[in-house]
């Protein structure tokens, strides 16, 4: 093992009994505690290169308070482009930084990225309680308030998991420190069973690291080899790669699960990376926090036996890092340009037929777009999770469109003078049965379903 394989897994194996330590302690030492724990490791093994995310989390701060309606794709183009700024170090003459300071820059940019969206979500739905003008009661997964400079500070310094994931929503964050009876969420038999793996693949990466090491491919012999035999090199050395990180993976998990970090009830059906997705509701006592059922779906980041077992790519990608899967499926895929696309193309290959009307749909007569297109447009808009159900990934939005029944337009339309025994303006006839329904002639009413019961 190299000097900085050895420096990841000491980190690790760290974070386990410190994660113990800040279990059962109260928010303030919670966030502040970890908070020096990650900053201390932040400057033991990057030095003055910690100085890069600094800037990178005073730059996003900054254009969260400016712009907190926009800050999004304001946050995800600056910080990769600081990114790009980052690997371009030893191209432009500067020092090149640590392989940890690179670690640590690709998670804090998740991070940030994530924190943005989740403030702009938390500014669009106090917009939308503004112009109703009615509160609506607590959001699952919406944020209570904008994180101030030193709150952001602190996630983003959070020792949980800040060299190897996994990644976190600021939403979890919270939850975790806010636990409400932290000693009743399991631990010890939880994290036993998630790492009692780990050292059988640890001894299958050494064994096959000793007996085909990397570095062979290195050397001017190795090319003198044949052909089929310069290929087989590639299996073990892929196999090599993969057992590292399951070690270091499930020891991050371990981590996380030592302090509870990422522990919901059964019920609320927490996914990776994102949580839960129905709301839970917190006990109210230690007796009724100790009879839940928890689990820790939140910080899952792998899953061994599914990466190696399965039989096509995208499963594979499905199992693989899957906070991050989850990451790329809320932010970048969901506010692409061309996520209608996206979804029909994915729904194409799981064999689910979905039509999607927001770019080509007709218009009405009177230049608006119809109902049913506004409703698929704000399905669409909505949540994309992906989720198991036997076997396959549904999105929830995609899944709610097929099971809802056709919708009634008339008693949206009470006035419409399209509508058969409905008064419209003065001087316009209500439509009868002999009014024309060509194109010139077709009203709104027109669009009603058959089987639509009125």
């Amino acid at each position: 093992m190299s000097p900085e394989e050895w420096t990841y897994l000491v980190v690790l194996l760290i974070s386990i009994p410190i994660g113990f330590l800040f279990k059962k302690a109260g928010p303030g030492l919670k966030r502040w505690g970890a908070a020096a724990v990650g900053l201390g490791l932040t400057l033991f093994t990057c030095g003055p290169h910690t100085l890069h995310s600094l800037i990178t989390i005073l730059g996003t701060w900054a254009l969260i308070q400016a712009q907190p309606c926009s800050c999004h794709a304001l946050a995800l183009a600056w910080t990769f482009s600081y990114l790009l700024f980052f690997r371009a170090l030893s191209l432009l003459g500067l020092p090149t930084p640590t392989p940890f300071t690179n670690a640590v820059q690709l998670l804090l940019t998740l991070k940030l990225v994530s924190l943005a969206s989740e403030v702009q979500d938390l500014h669009l739905a106090q917009r939308k309680e503004m112009a109703s003008g009615f509160s609506k009661g607590p959001t699952l997964g919406l944020l209570p308030d904008v994180p101030s400079l030193m709150e952001t500070l602190s996630y983003s310094y959070c020792y949980v998991g800040i060299m190897t994931g996994p990644f976190f929503r600021y939403r979890t964050y919270l939850d975790w420190l806010e636990q409400p009876f932290p000693g009743a969420v399991p631990s010890l038999r939880p994290l036993l069973r998630r790492a009692w793996p780990a050292p059988l693949f640890g001894l299958l990466f050494l064994l096959s690291s000793h007996l085909f090491p990397l570095e062979a491919v290195r050397e001017d012999a190795f090319y003198a080899r044949p052909l089929p035999a310069r290929l087989f090199y590639m299996i073990p050395v892929f196999f090599a790669f993969r057992m590292r990180f399951y070690v270091a993976w499930i020891a991050a998990e371990c981590g996380c699960i030592a302090a509870g970090f990422g522990a919901y009830p059964v019920a609320a059906k927490a996914r990776a990376g994102g949580g839960p997705t129905l709301q839970c509701p917190p006990p109210s006592s230690p007796e009724k926090a100790a009879s839940l059922e928890y689990d820790y779906e939140t910080i899952r980041n792998i899953d061994c036996y599914g990466t190696d077992f399965c039989v096509r790519v995208r499963d594979g990608m499905r199992y693989w890092n899957m906070t991050v899967q989850w990451w790329l499926a809320q932010y970048i895929y969901k506010s692409a340009p061309a996520r209608s696309y996206v979804l029909r193309t994915q729904m194409c290959l799981r064999g689910q037929p979905v039509t999607t009307t927001g770019k080509t749909s007709p218009r009405s007569p009177s230049g608006q777009s119809s109902l049913i297109d506004t409703q698929m447009d704000s399905e669409m808009d909505s949540d994309f999770s992906v989720v198991d159900k036997d076997g396959e990934r549904l999105d929830h939005a995609a899944e709610r469109l097929l099971a809802r029944p056709p919708p009634g337009l008339l008693p949206e339309l009470p006035d419409h003078p399209s509508v058969p025994g409905c008064r419209g303006p003065a001087g316009v006839s209500p439509a009868g049965a002999a009014e024309p329904r060509g194109p010139e002639g077709l009203g709104l009413g027109a669009l009603v379903p058959e089987d639509a019961r009125l």
